[in-house]
């Protein structure tokens, strides 16, 4: 036999008795492997090429031992980051002429009584000898099992429900590029072509195409040792702590459902690296972010060292943070592989991009415009349906990385302070994949602890660029955890902040104390939680939102969207002159902003503050405060939610300010938008930087004179576009919301909503005849008796007014007065009646008739049309 070396790998999950999964005997010594794994692979334990390809060469001495298989898919296209797939606790069983990777069967059966074997993959022999076989391990593992090893499961339908362990990506072709061993682990890499993976062109979008993309399956084989220093613990209720976890198996006899959590061996030290690559600039705040999570634990469990030059994640024996150099895409994400009997996490890695490194102004108006770039033509990264839970722990900060920077420029800040505040980003996002790394999940609830309004934290965040001076930790809360979604400013002056406090943030204390130490849970206003599974479920449980007072949060988001509109259309035209390619080049000319786009900025958070006065509304800080929600206490639950929305609204300036601000009104039609935006956009312009300046190319451009005058142009066009649809997508929001039912707002809404209903259907009606109409009104309602049926006299023949709002924004207003729209049996009543009469005599002032005998077919045929649609609003308003 040539002196052959070599090794294999597959995926596999749970597994504990050696009789039910190949029918030896029950001993535990009968299927331990040999501690050291070269005595199982290879004499020498070295892998060389075999027939020019690379095989297996398994000891006939390790058939039938338990071994532990690690794996990750790792796409080849764009960053090539991992996702952990299941580990297994597997064996090598000889049947024929092929050898068979068995996987153990406790937890996938609900009783030993029931012989039962599971199989893997059948590995073709390539050659035998009295003590070895020589496996083709790459024509053995034509597919990939892509269950995945992080498990949520509250994020799955039924909590618990076991998943599918055996679901398959098939391999269409495939090589081996290396094995090789280290610290007593085997390292294969199969390069393979796959079938059916969907491109994940946005969040969600995962549904399957014709696409077969690369990927690297690398496996990691050891001899599965049982840690006797580490306890399993289970899973939560996700009620006050949420942790990632295994996938689910049988617990033997009673077939219920065992979930243990994943966390790390914390009874010896916890080694982390950073990669070697990591930016000189950058390693002291990765290593803070990292160490961070000591402070939590309440002494030095973590320890942090760089990583030999040449690790990349993932590494069997390096829990790393990974420095991927991408700077058009900002993202980060965690991925761990743990044992899947226990839970204990053996390596996990964090992927960081250098879009969070801006060092200075250039850098920074660069990376700002090519994060634009990217923003618009989003590249396509490997996703597929077999990997939910990778949504779970990927972060994109892309959107708010863009606002950031705008903000930060446009407060002038130096070089020096847009350097710290890209620190104070890297620090933080550190500390958060890290708590993933660490097992947790994330907690959307974090900023329900917030002690300042957005206001008061934009004046800490511009005091800090311009003075370095950092709130005291003790005096300002702006989250709970680093394990929230926070907003670029929130995130920096919490990346800041954790230079200073000498504990942990309150959730992220609680949570390693109760996953780590078995401590209690503190269950405290400071320590809510809420994760992926609750939001869309609970109004205040929301992805990037800041501050405690969502009235406030909604106001201060529109107030903003005012001025990140204005600059984002100077910065479309900035990208125009400094393309990063030739191909990308286009003239100012050909610029035409969507205002549809700076729409959306106003409306989602109109419906977000709307849908708090809504039935059927679920908060996490009124529902923690009961032990259980149900029919005996919902009245309870709800008068606590009632009040809190009072206080809010009261605060706030009522519900004027908070649903109709950007809306028109019987007293002022005009709108503040257009005249904000022109306002802002004068603003930024007359800022340094922004008409000469370094492009995203890294090349200097100048506004020209005749460019300004193109800018100010079309700015004046988009602005009035903008304010024209605002008003029919604010509508169409609130025509969205359920219905209004909370207490002490209903009949202020009911009269606003009036005021603002008459004020659209009437815009646009000549003031003259709007006065004359409210004569003739007042004039009848006096009258001790109706005229006899011919004695009515003729109204005034006007010219049928244009009306400033199309049908379709007027039919959606007149939508918003029916009676199911609030909780009162004679809901808007006074105002249909009073928008309908005055809408009758509009029709007849534009026919110069009694309504009743207004003759259709005797009309021209357009005063017809505008009859019969004026006609078509009268239904809605009875």
């Amino acid at each position: 036999m040539k002196n052959t070396r070599a090794v294999s790998a597959v995926i596999s999950t749970i597994f504990i008795a050696a009789a039910s999964l190949l029918g030896c005997d029950n001993s535990a010594t009968s299927v331990k492997a040999s501690e050291k794994v070269e005595e199982s692979f290879s004499a020498q334990g070295v892998v060389t090429a075999y027939h020019k390809n690379y095989h297996l060469v398994l000891n006939k001495g390790a058939l039938d031992k338990e071994y532990l298989m690690r794996a990750s898919l790792i796409p080849q296209a764009g960053a090539p980051t991992s996702q952990g797939l299941q580990s297994r606790v597997v064996a090598f069983k000889k049947y024929n002429d092929s050898v068979f990777l068995m996987e153990a069967t406790q937890g996938h059966v609900v009783t030993e009584d029931l012989p039962s074997k599971l199989i893997l993959a059948e590995i073709p022999i390539v050659e035998e000898t009295d003590t070895s076989i020589i496996l083709d391990f790459n024509q053995g593992m034509n597919k990939a099992f892509v269950l995945e090893n992080w498990f949520a499961s509250d994020y799955v339908p039924g909590f618990g429900q076991r998943p599918d362990p055996y679901e398959t990506l098939p391999i269409q072709t495939s090589f081996i590029d290396s094995i090789r061993m280290e610290n007593n682990t085997l390292e294969i890499r199969q390069i393979g072509q796959v079938n059916g993976v969907a491109l994940k062109v946005a969040p969600g979008d995962l549904g399957l195409n014709n696409t077969a993309p690369s990927v690297e399956i690398r496996y990691f084989i050891s001899p599965y040792k049982n840690n006797p220093n580490f306890s399993t613990k289970y899973t939560s209720d996700f009620k006050w702590v949420g942790f990632f976890e295994v996938p689910p198996f049988y617990e033997d006899g009673s077939g219920r459902n065992l979930i243990p959590i994943s966390r790390f061996d914390h009874s010896k030290k916890i080694q982390f690296y950073y990669s070697a690559n990591t930016p000189e600039d950058y390693k002291s705040a990765v290593k803070e972010g990292i160490l961070y999570w000591n402070k939590a634990f309440g002494k030095e469990v973590i320890e942090v060292a760089e990583a030999p030059a040449g690790v990349t994640a993932p590494a069997a024996h390096h829990n790393l943070v990974q420095w991927v150099p991408w700077d058009y895409a900002g993202f980060a994400y965690a991925d761990a592989l743990m044992d899947p009997r226990t839970g204990e996490i053996l390596h996990a890695q964090t992927y960081l991009t250098s879009a969070f490194a801006f060092g200075g102004r250039l850098d920074a108006r660069r990376l700002l415009r090519r994060l634009k770039d990217e923003a618009k033509n989003p590249e396509k990264t490997v996703g597929h349906r077999f990997l939910p839970t990778a949504r779970l722990c990927h972060l994109d900060l892309s959107r708010h990385l863009i606002h950031g920077l705008e903000t930060a420029l446009s407060s002038g800040a130096s070089d020096e302070a847009l350097a710290r505040l890209s620190q104070d980003f890297v620090r933080v996002v550190t500390a958060h994949e890290v708590g993933h790394n660490l097992g947790l999940r994330h907690n959307f609830a974090g900023t329900l602890a917030a002690n300042i309004t957005n206001e008061e934290r934009d004046e800490h965040f511009y005091h800090y660029i311009l003075t370095r001076e950092v709130p005291h930790f003790r005096q300002v809360t702006l989250t709970s955890t680093v394990m929230d979604y926070l907003g670029f400013a929130d995130d920096v002056i919490t990346g800041a902040m954790m230079q200073d406090r000498p504990d942990a943030l309150d959730y992220d204390y609680d949570a390693i104390q109760w996953g780590y130490n078995n401590r209690p849970l503190a269950k405290t206003n400071e320590t809510l939680f809420c994760t992926d599974s609750h939001a869309g479920s609970y109004i205040d449980c929301n992805r990037f939102d800041s501050g405690s007072d969502p009235m406030e949060y909604a106001n201060w988001n529109r107030k903003s969207a005012i001025t990140k509109i204005a600059q984002g259309l100077v910065e479309d035209y900035i990208r125009a002159k400094t393309p990063l390619n030739e191909e990308a080049r286009k003239e100012l000319t050909e610029i035409l902003p969507d205002p549809q786009s700076a729409i959306s900025q106003f409306v989602s958070p109109l419906v977000s503050a709307a849908s708090w006065y809504s039935e059927g509304v679920q908060s996490i800080q009124i529902e923690r405060q009961f032990p259980a929600v149900g029919a005996l206490n919902l009245d309870e639950v709800n008068a606590m939610r009632f009040e809190q929305v009072r206080k809010f609204t009261n605060k706030n300036g009522g519900v004027e300010a908070i649903l109709f601000k950007y809306l028109p009104n019987t007293s002022s039609s005009d709108l503040p938008i257009a005249e904000g935006l022109t306002a802002a956009l004068e603003d930024y312009l007359s800022r340094p930087g922004v008409i000469q300046g370094v492009g995203g190319n890294g090349e200097s451009y100048t506004l020209t004179e005749s460019d300004l005058a193109l800018i100010r142009d079309t700015a004046e066009k988009y602005f009035a576009a903008i304010e024209e649809g605002l008003v029919k997508a604010q509508l169409k929001g609130l025509a969205g919301a359920s219905e209004f039912v909370e207490p002490s707002s209903l009949y202020a809404i009911e009269s606003h909503l009036g005021n603002m209903v008459e004020a659209v259907l009437t815009a646009g009606v000549p003031t003259e005849l709007l006065s004359e109409i409210a004569s003739e009104m007042k004039e009848s309602s006096e009258s001790d008796e109706a005229k006899k049926e011919g004695e009515e006299d003729k109204p005034k023949k006007w010219v049928p007014p244009t009306f400033t709002y199309d049908l379709e924004t007027r039919t959606v207003a007149a939508q918003l007065l029916t009676s199911q729209k609030g909780d009162l049996v004679d809901w808007s009543y006074e105002s249909r009646q009073r928008i309908q009469s005055l809408y009758v005599k509009i029709i007849e002032h534009g026919v110069g008739e009694n309504f009743k005998d207004i003759k259709e077919g005797e009309l021209s045929r357009p005063l017809r049309q505008w009859v019969m649609q004026q006609k078509s609003l009268l239904p809605h308003l009875q």
